[in-house]
């Protein structure tokens, strides 16, 4: 098994300098709503949700006995709260003045 990084914290081979970390994700869903995903197989699909990074760290968690099923539902409840104060809030707010429809966008 690989670690993401190297041992001792440091990067650059040792000599403390930077660290490229590469994360491959994977979409599970489609690109809208009604996207049929005809463009991937069943089977592809399904080698991806095994190796789920939050499915897996759970059951690391879990096994370990460093979360319970009360922890894991209260912090499931305190992260639906948190998303849903966000959409309420980016309803609920004037949109954004036409001057800054390109603020923060990088490409």
């Amino acid at each position: 098994r690989r670690g993401a990084r190297p041992k001792g914290g440091g990067g650059g081979g040792g000599r403390g300098g930077p660290t490229l970390i590469e994360c491959k994700t994977y979409r599970h869903k489609g690109h809208y709503t009604a996207d049929h995903e005809r463009y991937r197989s069943a089977e592809e699909k399904e080698a991806w949700l095994k190796r789920d990074p939050i499915d897996r760290l759970r059951k690391l968690l879990k096994d370990a006995g460093s979360l319970s099923a009360g922890q894991e539902a209260a912090m499931r409840d305190r992260v639906e709260k948190e998303v849903e104060e966000a959409a309420e809030f980016a309803l609920s707010s004037p949109p954004p003045a036409d001057e800054e429809a390109l603020t923060d966008v990088f490409a």
